[in-house]
């Protein structure tokens, strides 16, 4: 967007925005009539860069974002790197907009007026999770979880199944237990899960990976759920591993009854595998 009149109009969001750049290969999904006017869930994300070059990662990894969060029709995401414009919206909105002293940010805006800046400099150091930043800030608390509200839901948790397998080894009881997992988690995990991992890693780095999944056993299979902020849910060792229990626990995690553990374990860690 190049100028303010643009960004005014786009930041609106009563009124539908229809995209009209060659971002997407197919026409984006948009909201119609009724279907517009009730959503509780419509967000922008603007993101001001006055210094381009500079941020060539972070517009890569917005762009990234943007196409990660097509599903969502209630979202719409828009540069701006105009110089003059930049300049008016940081006198007109001030650090509601901007960090003090700089001229780049990442506005976010959703439904209920309420409005979100992410500070691109004071964020360099970490990880940029905008995937998460944006869908978590485009829900407040809801009293009902609508379609709309559980798919923002599901694109936060982004939950990934990781099965610790190992059907090479010696003993006929591993290898046909892990054989049978595989085949249990073909048949259940796709109805749940954005991704499933199956690792046959060696002593060594599953040794060093299961605790921060939070398998704190030495068994194999071993079965853990992964998901944003360092969650993790691994399946108790002391229930046998059956289609039938492992649906019912995989349900019980999407319904928020399982308790996940987090801190004690530390980070979640690349690890090297065999296969």
């Amino acid at each position: 967007m190049t100028t303010e009149e643009e960004v005014d109009l786009f930041m609106d969001v009563g009124k539908e925005w229809k995209e009209n750049t060659p971002f997407f290969k197919d026409s984006p999904q948009r909201l119609y009539g009724k279907e517009f006017d009730e959503s509780k869930t419509k967000t922008r994300v603007v993101i001001f860069m006055y210094e381009k070059e500079d941020f060539k990662d972070e517009i890569n990894i917005m762009r990234k974002a943007g196409r990660f969060s097509s599903l969502r029709k209630d979202l719409r995401i828009a540069i701006v790197t105009d110089h003059k414009t930049l300049k008016r919206f940081k006198a007109r909105f001030g650090s509601l907009y901007f960090p003090e002293g700089a001229h780049s940010s990442i506005v976010l805006k959703r439904n209920d007026g309420k409005t979100f800046m992410y500070d691109l400099m004071e964020q360099t150091n970490e990880p940029m999770n905008m995937n998460y930043w944006i869908n978590r800030k485009s829900l407040g608390d809801v009293t009902e979880m609508t379609s709309s509200a559980f798919r923002i839901f599901e694109l936060c948790r982004k939950p990934i199944l990781i099965a610790f397998v190992d059907y090479e080894h010696e003993k006929k009881g591993i290898r046909d237990a892990s054989i049978k997992t595989i085949e249990i988690l073909k048949a259940v995990a796709p109805s749940y899960f954005h991704g499933i991992i199956f690792a046959y890693a060696d002593n060594k780095a599953y040794k060093h990976t299961r605790k921060n999944l939070g398998i704190t056993h030495n068994k194999v299979p071993a079965i853990s759920i992964n998901a944003n902020e360092q969650r993790v849910t691994p399946f108790p060792d002391n229930k046998p591993l059956s289609k039938k229990n492992l649906h019912a626990w995989v349900d019980k995690f999407f319904k928020g009854e399982l308790a996940d553990k987090r801190d004690q374990f530390g980070a979640i860690v690349d690890f090297d595998l065999k296969y």
